[in-house]
């Protein structure tokens, strides 16, 4: 026999499955579901597998703490002394970088003529003086004037790990039990925040946003309600909505590639791209609140790609763009004629005057290995 088969959910509430559900269910049906999927069965599921390893940390711990043995030193004064140690450590971390634009500072103080601190200068005044009293009250702590200093240190570190251990584990128990309802509440009150829901229902923002896919849907719904898409043609449409359909390679973990200048084709592709990036980093601030990260950052690598394929150039006559093969580019078309097609239908569907444009755009996307299929 063959080994077992392991199946694992990937399934994860999204902006758009939020819109859609919420279209038809109230937000406790809503969350009822979630709490019968199948991914949040799992998460059930670690959840009790969880406890029988937590149950052995917990012991080991009360072990550990049941054999100290400090002659007069407690656990409390080791404590102590590791919490001092942790922020003289941020200190030197925050120092460091003031210490950079203070320099900065410095050498435009000198053109200034001016003898001033600047403002990084002045809090790197503060840090070393709060630096210095740190390390005199941890000078006076009685594990530092011990003999087993070392070893009480040590001693005191497997405590703290396997209390870390243990309460990272008790977090993760507490979060796995409803993590999916959570996490579309968190995405409701986000669309609340942005005009996508109002009073738990979709607006017509909302609907357009439900009938269009994927990790950037909200951007690129909010994108066509300002109608930042209106005017532009559909070959540079197709270059400002691969920015929201495609992954630049250095997101997906190649950090090694040298990131490459960017290149707008046309003034008016230049100007929504950077109305784009602008809204993204709005959208993200609100998610980075929540601690609900979801949004995709715009990609750059294959605007001017896009464009020339649109244009019609011939495939072995557009330069790819610099650390990027072939077989990514055409992927990103495809993705882009994906996230076309889906907001084709949904302009239909709104009635909006930009179906020209979009129904022009995926036509001229259809060349070479992406052919209309359905």
């Amino acid at each position: 026999m063959g080994p077992t088969l392991v199946v694992e959910s990937k399934f994860l509430p999204s902006y758009n499955m939020a819109l859609n559900l919420l279209r038809v269910y109230t937000p406790a049906e809503a969350e009822a579901l979630m709490q019968r999927s199948f991914g949040q069965f799992q998460k059930r599921l670690a959840a009790g597998a969880n406890d029988e390893r937590l149950t052995n940390v917990r012991e080991r711990l009360e072990d550990a703490r049941l054999m100290w043995e400090g002659d007069g030193v407690s656990m409390d004064d080791v404590a102590q002394y590791f919490k001092l140690e942790d922020r003289r450590r941020a200190i030197r971390i925050e120092l460091r970088r003031l210490r950079r634009d203070a320099g900065a500072e410095r050498r435009a103080r000198r053109q200034r003529r001016s003898r001033a601190l600047g403002h990084a200068g002045r809090l790197a005044q503060r840090l070393e003086v709060e630096a210095k009293g740190l390390l005199e009250r941890q000078r006076k702590l009685k594990v530092v004037r011990s003999p087993r200093f070392g070893e009480l240190l040590q001693k005191y570190g497997e405590i703290r790990a396997l209390q870390q251990e243990l309460d990272r584990g008790q977090r993760e128990a507490t979060g796995q039990m409803d993590e999916y309802p959570r996490k579309l509440r968190r995405l409701e009150k986000i669309l609340t925040e942005a005009g996508f829901l109002t009073n738990d229902k979709p607006t017509d923002k909302g609907l357009f946003a439900a009938r269009v896919y994927g990790e950037n849907t909200i951007l690129v719904a909010e994108a066509v309600s300002l109608g930042w898409f209106e005017g532009l043609t559909p070959e540079e449409l197709c270059a400002v909505i691969v920015m929201l359909a495609a992954e630049d390679r250095e997101r997906r973990g190649d950090r090694r590639q040298e990131r490459s200048p960017r290149r707008y084709p046309t003034p008016a592709i230049s100007q929504t791209a950077r109305l784009i990036r602008s809204l993204y980093f709005r959208f993200a601030d609100m998610e980075r609140d929540l601690d609900e990260p979801n949004l995709r950052a715009p990609s750059h690598d294959y605007i001017d790609f896009a464009y020339r394929w649109s244009s019609g150039e011939a495939l072995d006559k557009i330069p790819l763009p610099p650390n990027v093969d072939i077989g990514d580019a055409i992927k990103a078309m495809k993705a882009l004629y994906s996230l076309l097609r889906q907001l084709e239908f949904a302009i239909r569907q709104a009635r909006s005057p930009l179906l020209a444009t979009v129904s022009r755009a995926v036509a001229l996307m259809e060349r070479d290995v992406i052919k209309r299929t359905y």
